[in-house]
């Protein structure tokens, strides 16, 4: 499949979702907010996105551990995540950041269900009823 730039709107409801996350997910942590960054992780548009995606999930993840007060929820992580979003979601709004595809290929990461193609097995089944 051809690459397809990043859909610049999709971009600046991420951004506007992750400043909302430094004002308020730390503190709050409003359950609209951890679903509406979920949602867009999941989006058809975060398809070609998966590092962008997982950080969504994380932060979102991050949020429902601080709005149940879970003993492992950490702020520092949570800020971490929510910055380098932040800072991922602005590298790709850059046109010349995408121009090379190796640079394209670090910041929009590999789908992890991309397998590498293999010889064909031959399977027996074990154990089986009838």
């Amino acid at each position: 499949a051809a690459w397809v730039p990043p859909d610049p709107a999709f971009l600046a409801r991420i951004e506007r979702a992750l400043g909302e996350v430094a004002l308020l997910g730390l503190n709050l942590a409003p359950l609209p907010l951890e679903e509406a960054l979920f949602a867009l992780s999941v989006s058809t548009r975060a398809d070609h996105l998966p590092r962008l995606a997982a950080l969504l999930r994380a932060i979102a993840a991050q949020m429902h551990q601080r709005r149940s007060r879970a003993l492992d929820f950490d702020p520092d992580a949570m800020l971490e995540r929510a910055a380098t979003a932040y800072a991922l979601v602005r590298a790709l709004a850059r046109p010349e950041s995408l121009a090379d595809e190796a640079a394209r290929a670090a910041l929009c990461g590999t789908v992890r269900r991309a397998f590498a193609p293999q010889d064909p097995l031959e399977l027996i089944g074990y154990g089986g009823e009838r």
